[in-house]
This record gives structure tokens, C-alpha cells and sequence, in this order.
């Protein structure tokens, strides 16, 4: 009975033994099939089958969004190039621009600059009182009551004005660029008349040195039946630079990444380059004060100059990044140039009575004890930043706009280099009386800030 049982047993067994061995002898006769491959698909759009060109217009899809080994941040190459929604470009890519020799960008620039501080120049009051003299002020920089400033005590040049800048370059290799450029801005222009006809009061305040250094106001006075007494202000700014510098590149890469609108696949780039150059920037300030005045039954004519004169020369040292994503780009340059201030006031007063030149030579600001050539040099850093954000309009023309901030410390201001401390004596055409009083004004050397900033325009072409 046991020997039946175990007879049936094996015969059920060999009926399903034998089906397993003929597959796996089939098996080691045929290779077994490849793996099935592995779909990738955007991280911003759902995973969709693989589709035609015809599906997605203007986008060749081979099976699946990005290949096997081509993702965001990898080395673009040529093979894969049919994967991304390009943005045509005359000069190859950002990592490789070939195809280019050389660039031009031209810049439209709305920028604003730091005012020069002028002291109180021109102040009225009412003559009539005796209790606190018209038009003085105070040490402290305040007014008393019976003062009115009606041009001074404050900056000026300060708003925004219109400018240029050319940027130009040209591709070394893929590693090297060389670029240069130049900006200006338009000169910035302050002007002030006043007229003294008898029936008003207009005067220059100062503090008398040889009254102790008491307030005090020399008042344009009109001549007795012949002109009137006048005061004409003109404060004139004027900045510009220039550079040259080469970029060394650090890192680049291209690859393929989703766009931001609508999450199809698009070519992507950032590169770093360090910089290292040639920085030059200028900056000049004029302040020309003229007076028509009576003195004692004669018209004197007097004028008085401040000229300043501040150049910086040094190196640029700094880095720039660029972004690319499809047709738009975002360009960020940080730079500083660790250099040299040179600064040259010229200070220089003039007057003339009857139409004779009067000695000593002196105005009323500017007299013989102030006046002439002063220079200084600083050592300095010059710290700039700037943002451009660009939109590629057909393969060689791209549209820029952007930001930039400069900070320049230790320049010369022309309104800086006014000591309103006199000594009357050594005023034109009164003879020099000993110097019991001390030689004022004086240069007080007075060094401030400077800053530009502000938007641009422009529009580069690469050939």
C-alpha cells in the first residue's frame, strides 16, 4: 500500500519537473533580453509616455525628457543638444563661445551722485534791526532769527542726470576674455544770481578773525546812481571712468533644465570668472562765486575760484557671474580697486576796481593767505557692484538693463575747501595790515564721500 503511494507521488512530481527543466535549457541557449530602460521626466511636470515632435512643437523628444545620463548642472555635448529648447546664439555657448571674436555693449545711464556741500553763501535779513545783525550765522552751522539762506547750506549736483557707457571686449579662448570700458556722466550744472537794488539786503557771511571770529556779513551793496550790487553762483560737477581688465574663468557648466514658465526642457549655464585689471575714475568740482559791489563811492568787480581735481589709478580686482536659462540672462559683477587718490585744489581770488587789478591778489573767500595749488594723495578702495538682467533678441543683438552702486572715500569737494574764518585786512584793495589777526581763510583740506549709482539701458552685439 506504502510502495503505491510513493509511486504516485513521484510520477505528479515529474509531470511539473519537467515543463521547469525545458525552460531553463531554453534559457542558457537564448541571450536574455536588455533591462527596460528608465523614463526621466521633469520635476515640475508629471511623467507623460514618450511622444513625437509632433506632440510638443518646437521640442524634439527622443522617448523621454532628459537621456539616461544628461541631467541639470551636467557637461553639456553635442549629442544631447536635441534634447533642449535652445536660445540661438551667433556665439556658440557660455562655456565655449565660439563662433565670436568680439562684443560691443552701448549703455544709457540714468544715474544720481552724492551732492557737494556748500556752505551758506548768500543770506538776507532785515537791516533795520539791531538786535541780532542781518544775515550772519552761527559757528554751529545754525541760523539765528533774523537770517534767511538763499543760497547754500546744503548739497547741490546731487540729482539725477543722464550718461553713457561702452563696454567692448573680445574672446581670447574659451578660458580668457579680454574687456574695456569707458562711462561718463553729463555734467552736472548749479546756478545762483542774486541782485542788490537798495530795496533789498543781500550779503557773504563769514567769522571775522579780526574781531575774534564774531559773525559778520560783507554786503553787496549797490553803487550810489550806477549798477546794482550782484552776486552770481556757479558750482559745476563733472564724473567719469574707465577700465581695462581680463577674466580668467573658474568654473562653467551647461546642461538642460526645466523653464520656469512652463516647465519644459530648455538649456541652462552659470560660469564664474575672476577679474583683474586697470581702474581709472575722475571726478571734478568747480565753484565760482562772482561779486559787482560799491566800496566806498567805486564799483569793485571780484571773483572767486575753487577747483577741484580728483583722479583715481589702481587695480580691479573682483569676480563676475553668469546665469543663462533659455533666452534670458543674469550677469552679476563685484569688483574693488585698491589704488591711489590724487587730489589737486586750485583756490584763486581776483579783483578789479576802476577796471585796475587790485593787490594783494584776493576775493573775498579766496584770499592770498588760501590761495594757489594744494595736492594730496590717499590710498584708497573703490568697492563697485553691478546687475544686469538680459534678453536674448536674435542670435547676435541681447537687450541689457540694470543696476550699479559706486563708493569712492577721500576725494576733494570744491564747496569742502571754503573757510568761512576772514581776515578782513587781507581783503583787496585795502593795504596788508600786519598779521596780528593770523593769515584767513586758511586751506582746511577737507576730504568727504562720494557715491554714484543708479540704472542703465543698453543693447550688445557679438560678431
Amino acid at each position: 500500500m506504502y510502495s503505491l503511494r510513493i509511486f504516485l507521488l513521484l510520477a505528479a512530481l515529474s509531470t511539473v519537473i519537467a515543463p521547469l527543466q525545458r525552460a531553463a535549457a531554453q534559457d542558457l541557449a537564448d541571450p536574455a533580453p536588455p533591462p527596460r530602460g528608465t523614463t526621466k521626466v521633469p520635476p515640475a511636470s508629471p511623467r507623460r509616455p514618450a511622444g513625437t515632435s509632433e506632440d510638443h512643437p518646437g521640442h524634439e523628444h527622443a522617448g523621454s525628457y532628459y537621456p539616461e545620463d544628461q541631467l541639470l548642472g551636467d557637461v553639456f555635448t553635442e549629442e544631447h543638444s536635441n534634447f533642449c529648447n535652445g536660445c540661438r546664439t551667433c556665439c556658440g555657448t557660455l562655456c565655449q563661445p565660439g563662433g565670436c571674436g568680439m562684443f560691443v555693449r552701448a549703455e544709457y545711464l540714468l544715474w544720481s551722485t552724492k551732492g557737494m556741500r556748500v556752505p551758506a553763501l548768500v543770506t538776507t535779513g532785515d537791516p533795520t534791526s539791531t538786535v541780532i545783525p542781518a544775515g550772519v550765522i552761527n559757528e554751529d552751522g545754525s541760523l539765528p532769527g533774523n537770517t534767511t539762506v538763499i543760497f547754500g547750506n546744503g548739497l547741490v549736483n546731487g540729482e539725477g542726470h543722464s550718461g553713457g557707457r561702452i563696454v567692448f571686449g573680445a574672446y581670447i579662448n574659451p578660458c580668457w576674455t579680454l574687456e574695456g570700458e569707458y562711462l561718463g556722466l553729463r555734467d552736472e550744472t548749479t546756478a545762483f544770481r542774486g541782485v542788490s537794488t537798495g530795496d533789498n539786503f543781500l550779503g557773504i557771511p563769514f567769522f571775522d578773525e579780526s574781531n575774534d571770529g564774531l559773525p559778520a556779513i560783507f554786503i553787496i551793496a549797490p553803487g550810489a546812481g550806477g549798477p546794482d550790487g550782484s552776486v552770481s553762483i556757479d558750482a559745476t560737477t563733472r564724473y567719469q571712468g574707465a577700465g581695462v581688465r581680463l577674466l580668467r574663468s573658474l568654473c562653467c557648466s551647461e546642461g538642460c533644465g526645466p523653464a520656469w514658465w512652463d516647465g519644459c526642457p530648455i538649456d541652462v549655464a552659470k560660469r564664474i570668472d575672476f577679474l583683474i585689471g586697470y581702474r581709472f575714475n575722475r571726478l571734478d568740482d568747480v565753484l565760482i562765486v562772482d561779486q559787482t559791489h560799491d566800496i566806498q563811492g567805486t564799483i569793485r568787480i571780484g571773483q572767486d575760484v575753487f577747483d577741484t581735481e580728483n583722479q583715481f589709478h589702481g587695480l580691479d580686482l573682483g569676480t563676475m557671474l553668469q546665469f543663462r536659462r533659455g533666452c534670458w540672462s543674469l550677469d552679476l559683477i563685484t569688483k574693488v580697486g585698491i589704488g591711489n587718490t590724487r587730489s589737486v585744489v586750485l583756490i584763486n581770488g581776483t579783483a578789479f576796481q576802476n577796471g585796475v587789478q587790485q593787490t594783494p591778489a584776493g576775493g573775498i573767500l579766496a584770499v592770498s593767505s588760501n590761495s594757489g595749488q594744494h595736492e594730496n594723495n590717499a590710498f584708497t578702495m573703490l568697492p563697485e557692484v553691478g546687475l544686469n538682467v538680459g534678453y536674448q533678441l536674435n542670435p547676435c543683438w541681447r537687450f541689457t538693463c540694470g543696476y550699479n552702486l559706486m563708493y569712492w572715500c577721500g576725494v576733494y569737494r570744491a564747496g569742502d575747501q571754503i573757510d568761512q574764518h576772514i581776515n578782513p585786512n587781507l581783503w583787496p584793495p585795502l593795504p596788508l595790515q600786519g598779521n596780528s589777526a593770523g593769515l584767513w581763510p586758511q586751506f582746511p583740506a577737507r576730504g568727504s564721500e562720494f557715491w554714484a549709482q543708479g540704472v542703465n539701458f543698453g543693447l550688445e552685439a557679438k560678431w
